[in-house]
């Protein structure tokens, strides 16, 4: 039967970065004195979802619906006084360290078990994630990558977390915890010469931590997890510093390692014999079922720029992310894998898109082509598409 992908929206877009709240509030209040918006629509699903229906020609791709979420914390909040008032660095930082991350994943998991939650549902989204049909993908396009948890944790109690294999491609590796990453941070700007200012903050379930904590909970298993693409690792040069904070990092990176985590570094990407490597891993895992998750950032100044991560500017993205080449070979070698060991593709997302920059004139010799980039990556993944 033919493939189809039913595809849902998440809208969770709380970023402490101040240039992105910045420009998420200038936006707001020009539309609030009457001038048009800087995105054509309010988020990446709105935007992505009739790109995909005429780009995959040979899958059915359908709309299901969004897990609702207070205006302003949306991607492109609606004009009104009061969401101007709330969109702030303030109220999200407040909004994050009070768990809102992890409160608002769960918000997505009971919409994807009760479908009538789902906001401008359609009549394709009445069946709940756990009885789709076996030729129906679930797909789901958003923003904050902490999300991804909910169709993760549903997919590992459908099948138990010994038979998900999850792959992962990232810029970064999402296995701290706040306060590992904050004290990273803190030592780097003390070896600068610089002072730290900011203050201690509760260890949260967010887009930098949400993996750490699949694995705290046993949803998905390290042994049976591949992350692709991450800048950072534990180099010899950082290993070799005897600072308390960053030999926490270390140690913790060293335990997942030995629990089986597998990580394909970017920079063995560059190296012509990746595909092996790669193939190396997928046959290194055992699973029936497949989640994968595009972190958008894995291409950051190279095939994806449509991504929150450049609002962080050169000293959180040192060097470009992965080029197309590289994005489709990846989709391809995990493809093969899952037809020779006939494991179901169980569930797909692609998350950290920012709407205001999908498919944008971003200078007079650089579009943005993030939307085509998706496209063929999906075609080179999903059965049946080419």
């Amino acid at each position: 039967m033919r493939s189809s992908l039913l595809v849902y929206g998440t809208l969770l877009d709380s970023l402490e970065c101040q240039p992105y709240v910045t420009r998420k509030r200038d936006d707001l209040a020009s539309r609030l004195a009457g001038n048009p918006p800087m995105s054509e629509h309010a988020d990446p699903f709105d935007h992505l979802l009739p790109v995909l229906q005429s780009g995959l020609r040979s899958v059915d791709v359908k709309p299901a619906g969004k897990a609702t979420i207070d205006e302003w914390l949306r991607p492109v909040p609606k004009a009104d006084p009061m969401n101007l008032m709330m969109v702030s660095m303030t109220s999200y930082q407040a909004y994050n360290d009070s768990g809102g991350a992890e409160d608002y994943t769960k918000v997505v998991y009971d919409a994807l078990h009760q479908p009538e939650r789902l906001e401008a549902r359609t009549e394709h989204s009445p069946i709940p994630f756990t009885e789709l049909p076996e030729h129906v993908i679930p797909l789901m396009i958003g923003v904050d990558h902490s999300v991804s948890g909910a169709p993760i944790q549903i997919t590992s109690e459908e099948c138990g977390p010994e038979d998900l294999v999850l792959v992962i491609l990232d810029y970064h590796a999402d296995i701290r915890p706040t306060h590992v990453s904050l004290n990273l941070s803190q030592w780097d700007t003390e070896r600068r010469g610089m002072v730290w200012l900011e203050g201690p903050r509760p260890d949260r379930y967010d887009a930098g931590s949400f993996l750490y904590y699949l694995f705290e909970r046993d949803i998905v298993l390290p042994e049976n997890t591949i992350i692709v693409g991450p800048v950072a690792y534990p180099t010899e040069r950082l290993r070799a510093v005897k600072d308390e904070r960053v030999q926490e990092y270390v140690e913790l990176y060293d335990s997942l390692v030995e629990r089986g985590l597998k990580i394909l570094h970017w920079s063995k990407i560059n190296d012509t014999s990746w595909r092996e490597s790669l193939a190396k891993m997928l046959d290194g895992v055992n699973g029936s079922h497949l989640y994968l998750s595009l972190d958008s950032d894995v291409g950051v100044l190279n095939s994806i720029n449509a991504t929150r991560l450049v609002h962080f500017g050169r000293r959180e993205t040192p060097v470009k992310g992965l080029g197309l080449n590289e994005l489709v070979g990846i989709a391809s070698e995990v493809r093969h894998w899952a037809v020779k060991k006939d494991v179901k593709i169980a569930g797909v997302d692609i998350m950290e898109l920012d709407v205001m920059l999908i498919d944008r004139v971003l200078s007079p010799v650089l579009a943005d082509r993030t939307s085509a980039a998706i496209v063929e990556f999906l075609s080179a993944l999903l059965p049946d598409s080419r």
